[in-house]
């Protein structure tokens, strides 16, 4: 196959010269470069080629087509990370159908927690491709929903007795258009009910075209390392998809094997020489809070070249903590990458180029990252009237990678304003050219006339070192009695603790707490682990955590002496 620029693979993504059989035919002919993924039941890493993944892709289309999947069908797909996974949703793209991708029962704490996360999503789909162990929860809640739904189960689909390919008869295969839907992508649900984000291929395109002009990325010589889940934008737009547009080296790890093993995909980084990779800063922060250097004494990180860090607020101080911790392992300067985008965007709003790093902006004594230049076709304004002690506002969008409809509760829904600005409710301001997130205006506070967020308490905190483990949330409470003001509750979590020591610890907490913010807190409650509920994509469900509080369903616990 003939080497290629990542110039030259772009020249099809825009509209004017759109073609997306030059992307299927790339994929036809790649067999020089693929994806690596990780096996989680047998510990192994197997290899798949671009080339091997479409003819695969072109076999379970068929079987797909079989069981009444066609273009335009809407289908929920469970996004476990495997290579199941990888060739379902390109078959889907062959036939024309839009997937829709669900976190898989794996990714829950509790069956509780997975069965609410999928209730109300599946009465509005009639498909639902989904692994053997969660067919009982979908086939009990169309039960009680009373809804007929064509559930596929993959090991079916993969089964050695499965059809094989009709060579006679393939299944037809779809060229889609610009505006045409690529696929649905469900927001994590961090403050309100899950949406479906309608990501069409125009949307899609531009933004792989945004993210792999900034970083200057190359197919023949990138290399990505993917840990996010793939019903997360990141995880599935941001490195899948983009590799596989792109014809770019991927290797995959799932979530749950990260989590676990955080080191090893370190050591996996030095090992395939990844160049670009993505985390989070609660990511950062447990494996700063784990880090033992006699794990790391093997691993370098010189290949890196961006590693970016979004999702969720970033704190300065966790960023220059992994820079310092790192370097000895081989982390490179400006290598450490803050970024912005949201779903809604398809991906990407603001990244800067490999080794550019970023600069600290301070309003009040708080420190900021800057998270890059917006990308190529992407438009950004501030609202001014809400803004951060009356800096920046809020920060609206609008370009070629921005959707404009979702779909809530199987309705179609029309998600940007007359000008076409979609409003993030994300706060920020621009440094030069360079934009600031200061947070999220749902978890903005104000104490004695000045402005909060809840994160800086969580970061100040977990910084801190002194809680047992990097899990802990601020969430105000507004008291019934008109006289009081906003109160403050911070729940962290320990594997146990006695009544004194969590005396001496809120004192420590309390302290630290009002030196740095001259916040006074109301109350901490030292919870047991596992009691401050995450989204799938690791943010605070800070709406569901003070409905918890305020029912009294999250109190101490105390270690038993005896």
């Amino acid at each position: 196959m003939k080497n290629r620029t990542g110039k030259d693979i772009l020249e099809h993504f825009k509209e004017d010269r759109y073609n997306f059989e030059i992307i299927r035919n790339n994929l036809k002919s790649c067999h020089s470069r693929g994806i690596h993924i990780l096996d989680d039941q047998v510990n192994e890493i197997g290899y798949y080629t671009y080339s091997e993944i479409y003819k695969k892709a072109g076999n379970c289309a068929q079987k797909l087509n079989k069981l009444g999947i066609e273009k335009n069908t809407r289908v929920l797909l469970s996004a476990q990370t495997d290579i199941r996974f990888v060739i379902t949703w390109l078959a889907l793209i062959q036939l024309g159908a839009i997937p829709a991708t669900l976190p898989p029962r794996s990714a829950f704490f509790s069956r509780d927690i997975y069965i609410n996360r999928i209730r109300e999503i599946i009465p509005f789909f009639n498909n639902f491709i989904c692994y053997d162990n969660e067919v009982p929860y979908i086939q009990n809640i169309c039960e009680d929903r009373n809804h007929q739904i064509n559930l596929i189960v993959i090991g079916n689909l993969f089964s050695e007795s499965s059809p094989q390919e009709d060579q006679d008869n393939p299944a037809p295969e779809n060229i889609p258009l610009y505006n045409d839907t690529a696929f649905i992508q469900f927001t994590s649900g961090s403050m309100s009910t899950p949406k479906g984000i309608i990501i069409t291929f125009k949307n899609l395109l531009n933004n792989i075209r945004g993210i792999y002009t900034r970083l200057e990325l190359n197919p023949e010589t990138t290399i990505i390392g993917n840990w996010l889940p793939l019903y997360h934008d990141m995880g599935l737009a941001g490195f899948f998809l983009l590799s596989l547009f792109t014809q770019s080296t991927l290797l995959m790890v799932s979530p749950i094997s990260f989590i676990k093993r955080m080191a090893n995909f370190m050591r996996l980084i030095s090992t395939y020489k990844i160049t670009v990779s993505c985390m989070t800063n609660t990511v950062l922060d447990i494996i700063l809070h784990r880090y033992k250097e006699d794990d790391y004494k093997d691993i370098s990180l010189d290949s890196l070249t961006w590693l970016g860090v979004g999702a969720e607020p970033i704190n300065i101080k966790t960023l220059e903590n992994f820079q310092t911790i790192f370097k000895k392992h081989g982390l490179k300067e400006n290598v450490v990458s803050p970024c912005y985008g949201l779903a809604e965007s398809t991906l990407a709003v603001s990244m800067v180029k490999s080794f550019e790093g970023y600069s600290v902006s301070t309003i009040n004594g708080r420190s900021f990252p800057t998270v890059g230049t917006i990308i190529e076709g992407t438009e950004v304004k501030l609202d001014t009237t809400l803004s951060y002690s009356g800096v920046g506002g809020v920060i609206k969008i609008r370009g070629d990678s921005v959707s404009t409809h979702s779909i809530v509760k199987g309705k179609r829904i029309k998600k940007t304003d007359d000008d076409g600005f979609y409003n993030t409710k994300d706060i920020g301001y621009f440094v030069g050219d360079k934009l600031v997130i200061l947070g999220r205006a749902d978890t903005m506070f104000i104490v004695n006339g000045e402005n909060f967020f809840s994160h800086e308490v969580e970061s100040l905190l977990i910084n801190s070192r002194l809680l047992q483990r990097p899990n802990v949330t601020c969430i105000p409470i507004t008291y019934s009695d008109p006289d009081k003001n906003t109160g403050l509750v911070v729940i962290y979590e320990v594997n146990g603790i006695k009544k004194e020591e969590k005396l001496k610890l809120d004192e420590q907490l309390a302290s630290l707490i009002i030196k740095n913010t001259g916040l006074v807190i109301d109350k901490f409650v030292a919870a047991k682990r596992g009691s401050i509920l995450y989204t799938t994509s690791g943010k605070i469900q800070y709406n569901t955590m003070r409905n918890l509080y305020e029912r009294g369903d999250i109190s101490d616990y105390f270690r038993d002496d005896h």
